[in-house]
């Protein structure tokens, strides 16, 4: 699992952007799994989080 936390203020980054990137990172996870549970994102307390699950090959 890999995990980015970035805090942020409010007031001065802008209300919301495309979302294309993580979009795009979430479909490339299900082109290769098959999964839509690979991709966790969201914000609590002035945080952005994104956790990023990559299954192992057996």
């Amino acid at each position: 699992m890999l995990e980015v936390i970035n805090p942020f203020d409010p007031e001065s980054t802008p209300s919301e952007g495309t979302g294309f990137g993580l979009s795009s990172v979430e479909r490339r996870l299900f082109l290769l799994f098959g999964r839509k549970d690979l991709l966790e994102c969201g914000v609590e307390n002035h945080v952005f989080r994104v956790r990023l699950k990559i299954p192992q090959f057996s």
